[in-house]
């Protein structure tokens, strides 16, 4: 079990090492998106708040809806606040699902927790294209332009 779930982190996070630019500004590191350890030391826990991309401005919407069908991490801003978006890519079925548990600053690195739900074998899902999606808003961070990106990501079902 163990293996399959390395196996997995492993093909994400090679996947979340694509990149990818936009309008709205944002600054994100993909090829720096690595595993984080579980000793962060003297860190900066990120206070997060849920967020509906439906109150984000059309700009914003119209980037998180270009930037679903791959996997990766999205920071920007948008009307003075300053957002997490995180992917999991296009998905042949329903079922999966991203939440963000954690954000924590290290100096100029903002991680993020992510836990990832995929469907049990025996679990009988939707057959349509989905793209599991999690946004919150960062709402200690002044800045985010300095800013590189790491994800952890921990597999559940």
């Amino acid at each position: 079990m163990k293996k399959k779930m390395l196996i997995g982190v492993v093909l994400i996070i090679a996947l979340l090492a694509a990149g990818c630019t936009s309008a709205v500004e944002e600054k994100s590191d993909f090829e720096r998106t690595e595993l984080i350890a579980s000793n962060r030391g003297d860190s900066n826990l990120v206070e997060i708040e849920k967020a509906d991309p439906m109150n984000l401005s059309e700009e914003a919407q119209k980037e998180l809806g270009e930037r679903r069908n791959k996997e990766g991490s999205y920071v920007f801003t948008d009307n003075g606040k300053n957002y997490l978006a995180v992917f999991a890519g296009e998905r042949n079925t329903g079922g999966y699902g991203l939440e963000i548990i954690e954000v924590v600053l290290v100096d100029s690195e903002l991680m993020g927790s992510v836990e990832m739900m995929e469907p049990g074998s025996d679990m009988v899902t939707t057959q349509a294209l989905t793209y599991p999606m999690d946004l919150v808003e960062l709402i200690n961070i002044e800045n985010i332009g300095d800013l590189n990106v790491s994800i952890e990501l921990e597999n559940i079902r």
